[in-house]
């Protein structure tokens, strides 16, 4: 099977999300269409490719594991 974009994700609203927190908010990365989508399902809406939920580079995994772990604590304190 054969995956191609169909430019379906050219009509598909896109969310602004700063670069480093596009993972945390929930978006998703086609590395096929090259764009974040924002979705519960496994594939892309265009093409059906597996949809990356985490970055590739280790350095901001470890940074958003980080940030994650900050926040947890921020709102036990704020409790």
């Amino acid at each position: 099977m054969t995956f191609c974009c169909k430019g379906i994700c050219e009509t598909l609203e896109i969310d602004v999300v700063p670069t480093g927190l596009k993972y945390e908010s929930g978006q998703k990365r086609c590395t096929m269409c090259d764009i974040f989508v924002k979705t519960t399902e496994i594939g892309c809406p265009c093409c059906g490719v597996r949809l990356r939920t985490k970055s590739r580079h280790k350095r901001s995994r470890k940074n958003s594991s980080l940030n994650i772990v900050k926040r947890i604590l921020n709102i036990n304190k704020s409790n």
